[in-house]
């Protein structure tokens, strides 16, 4: 992958993990007016021992880590309380708590080396994801935090956390890989990576592993990778792939809305069988080989009842998200998060949706600021050309989507593009001006009445295989198989 003619700085919209400025605004508002959902919703942050300016952190250490727990205690609730004093900080303006977070952040920026463990991918999973929410508030938010202090906090997250999740967890149930997920998409955001949030974008949406949207949500049902091994781990799954979709639209990517909104036919199966109701059920064996009917370790022929009706702070962002910025029903959702509101908070979940993303209905036409640039891209080489696929890109503020994209391909590394197309309405498009063998570079623009995005990052594809290459089936076959070579 290469990028296009922009700087790296500004491809993001800061702060934009969890929480916008647009986000923040709406929030010290309804907290200083005291309003409904919203204010309850802070009674919770501001009661809880990790929002504390007084709050005594308990690391910094070399390493933690999951099986064998080192430090683990320590790890979760310095995680905690950085991220909550840095929310407590961007709503109330009270300097002890940005100071609080800023002093714990750089703490463990200094010292810790690793984060390790057979369950290591969970642990900086999840809480490297509050660290990383933590950072971008206080960075962006004047709260005095300098930029060496920043820095070295970049490269804390990129040489001890992401290391233990950089190959996601092919091998693990899908809450491993969304809990990777949602960290990585985060770090790439902080560290202004581009190339990073690109592969991770097109992880989501076309990863080989139980964390991806079509792995996760297996089926068009809302049946869920996890939902016949127990439902808190269902829950656990899409709750963190909903943290990485909420950080993908904040940069203006849809993940919330691929394949049909897909997360939240998830959602609705699992709240609706929480609730009491029979839900339909297929029988599925997961990507590993290990989990579902005939699994190796685990044989599962029907769903899991265990914590049925036990429901995780996880559906008032999601719920939120599909309600009032898209206008889409949800009802079993719905029933949910007003028999939970407000909101709390777990070591798993950031929780707190209910302070963070209760909002009135969105019902704006037109955009206010450019789409997001174009993300998530993935090659097909077909019979006739190489076919293109990309996540949606929005204005997040009005919630409007692109009105169309540009399509440029480059012959070379590095070489100039060249627009080939130039009004495609639906985020594909199949290029069959391509030589055999041949190895192109595809990038995407966004197209709205603002203005027109910076370009994606570009993917490197192959019109077939390059020579001498060659691939043919053997023997009698019920379906062909195909080759492909992406540079």
């Amino acid at each position: 992958m290469i990028s296009l003619n922009a700087s790296a700085a500004s491809r993001f919209v800061h702060p934009g993990l969890l929480h916008s400025q647009d986000d923040i605004n709406r929030i010290k508002k309804a907290v200083t007016e005291k309003e409904g959902p919203i204010y309850e919703g802070f009674k919770i942050l501001l009661e809880s021992p990790f929002s504390k300016m007084e709050y005594r952190m308990q690391g910094p250490v070399e390493e933690w880590g999951r099986a064998p727990n080192i430090n683990t205690g320590q790890a979760q609730n310095d995680a905690k309380a950085a991220y909550q004093n840095a929310l407590m900080w961007a709503i109330t303006g009270k300097q002890p708590h940005a100071n609080k977070s800023i002093e714990i952040l750089n703490a463990w920026a200094k010292k810790l080396k690793k984060v390790s463990g057979i369950d290591g991918v969970l642990a900086s999973g999840l809480q490297g994801f509050q660290f990383v929410n933590a950072a971008e508030l206080v960075r962006y938010t004047n709260s005095g935090w300098t930029e060496v202090e920043a820095k070295r906090c970049e490269a804390s997250f990129k040489n001890a956390w992401l290391p233990t999740i950089e190959h996601y967890a092919y091998f693990a149930n899908g809450n491993w890989e969304t809990a990777a997920l949602q960290t990585k998409m985060a770090i790439a955001v902080f560290c202004d990576d581009s190339e990073l949030f690109e592969e991770a974008i097109r992880y989501s949406v076309n990863g080989c592993g139980n964390g991806s949207i079509p792995n996760m949500i297996v089926y068009s049902s809302g049946q869920c990778q996890e939902t016949t091994r127990a439902q808190h781990y269902a829950q656990l799954g899409i709750g963190l792939l909903t943290c990485a979709a909420e950080v993908a639209w904040q940069q203006g990517v849809d993940l919330y809305g691929w394949n049909n909104n897909r997360i939240l036919k998830g959602y609705e199966y699992i709240a609706r069988f929480g609730l009491g109701e029979e839900v339909p059920y297929r029988h599925y064996l997961d990507r590993t080989g290990k989990y579902g009917f005939g699994g190796r370790n685990n044989h599962y022929t029907e769903i899991s009842k265990i914590s049925r009706g036990d429901f995780w702070p996880i559906y008032e962002r999601n719920y939120q998200h599909y309600a009032k910025r898209r206008g889409i029903l949800a009802p079993y959702s719905k029933q949910v998060v007003e028999m939970k509101r407000p909101e709390g908070h777990s070591s798993d979940h950031v929780g707190l949706g209910t302070l963070s993303h209760f909002r009135t209905r969105i019902s704006l036409k037109k955009p206010n600021h450019l789409p997001g640039i174009p993300a998530g891209l993935v090659a097909r080489s077909t019979s006739n050309g190489i076919s293109l696929t990309w996540v949606k890109s929005v204005d997040p503020i009005t919630a409007v989507d692109a009105d169309s994209y540009e399509v440029y391909r480059a012959n070379q590394l590095g070489g100039s593009s060249r627009r080939i197309s130039n009004n495609v309405i639906v985020p594909n498009y199949h290029d069959t001006s391509v030589k055999r063998g041949e190895l192109y570079f595809y990038s995407v623009k966004a197209k709205n009445s603002v203005g027109i995005s910076l370009p994606s990052v570009a993917l490197a594809a192959n019109a077939g295989l390059p020579n001498p290459w060659l691939s043919r089936d053997i023997g009698d076959v019920q379906k062909s198989g195909f080759s492909e070579f992406n540079g």
